[in-house]
């Protein structure tokens, strides 16, 4: 118990003597200190009162899904010596390639091509006028622009040059090119606007952040209206070119259970008279041939009938 006693004064005098010395060292080192907490203090009042207030919007959809019904069609097809193209009876686009079609330039341009409601008295006004022309910077934003983000300034103020937009001279028809100040506002709602998907579920989630609540709400509206209709048309040229390819095999189908049936009545109108054994196997065969001509034809019937009530 002595030695035990003994040791505590030790131990509690020990502290004392770090305590001394970290307060020593902080006390010579005071004017350090006393720097950079007024920084910090400096850095998070400007940050505070420096920033804007922003909104974020959000919505969720349920991508549009097709059972493969024709896959019967596809073996039946193959064992009569048609060939369907691989993918040619699919007629969606999978759920993980919206956010890559919302990620194109071409979809980005016309997002910012198209107007979107603001609060009074902006009203209605397309997201590029906005940037362009209305949006002011914040003092956060305007310090990190001119600091950190000076060269890439510098390397766009050197590549900058035309109209916002420009069709390409004859020999890229078709072909557009933008200025390096459009394509920093494309920049802009690029960061600003979100587009994923959901592995577990495949729901396509769509966030939009703006300085306007309205105008972040009708931005995340504006962007699943033409990422729908950007599916929809291509699933309607999709499916119009099935509508031609089944039409097509159709006609093949029906061509070959006429040539099928046309060969059954000519035998056995050949062969009135009683059959040998081995007549009858060959009339057998011609009977397996017309009835798989006429299976695959029914078939390839039906699957018409259910695509042109998808075109419609």
């Amino acid at each position: 118990m002595e030695g035990s006693d003994s040791t505590r004064p030790i131990a509690l005098a020990d502290a004392l003597g770090r305590v001394e010395a970290l307060g020593r060292r902080l006390w010579l080192r005071r004017v350090t200190l006393l720097l950079w907490t007024g920084v910090t203090l400096f850095l998070g009042i400007f940050y505070a009162f420096g920033s804007r207030s922003e909104f974020t919007a959000g919505a969720k959809l349920l991508p549009y899904r097709s059972a493969g019904a024709a896959s019967g069609l596809s073996s039946l097809a193959g064992m009569a010596g048609i060939r369907l193209p691989q993918g040619a009876l699919e007629q969606t686009i999978q759920p993980e390639l919206y956010p890559d079609v919302a990620s194109s330039l071409d979809f980005k341009v016309a997002v910012a091509e198209t107007p979107i409601r603001f609060s009074n008295p902006l009203g209605l006004i397309t997201t590029a006028g906005y940037f362009d022309s209305v949006y002011v910077r914040s003092p956060v934003e305007f310090a990190l622009r001119y600091t950190f983000g000076l060269p890439r300034l510098l390397l766009r103020a050197a590549a900058n040059g035309g109209p916002p937009e420009s069709t390409l001279a004859s020999g890229a028809e078709g072909l557009r090119a933008y200025s390096a100040d459009y394509l920093e506002i494309i920049e802009e709602l690029e960061g600003r606007l979100r587009v994923s998907i959901s592995r577990k579920s495949g729901v396509i989630a769509i966030h939009g952040t703006m300085p306007d609540r309205v105008a972040a709400a009708d931005l995340v509206r504006v962007t699943a209206d033409l990422l729908m209709a950007r599916i929809i048309e291509y699933e309607s040229k999709k499916a119009e070119e099935q509508l031609k390819f089944i039409t097509a095999q159709q006609l093949i189908a029906r061509g070959r259970l006429d040539q099928a049936r046309a060969a059954l009545a000519g035998f056995m109108a050949r062969n009135r008279a009683e059959l040998s054994p081995l007549l009858q196997v060959d009339a057998q065969r011609l009977e397996s041939e017309r009835d798989f001509a006429f299976e695959v034809y029914q078939q390839l019937t039906s699957e018409l009938e259910q695509s042109r009530l998808k075109m419609s």
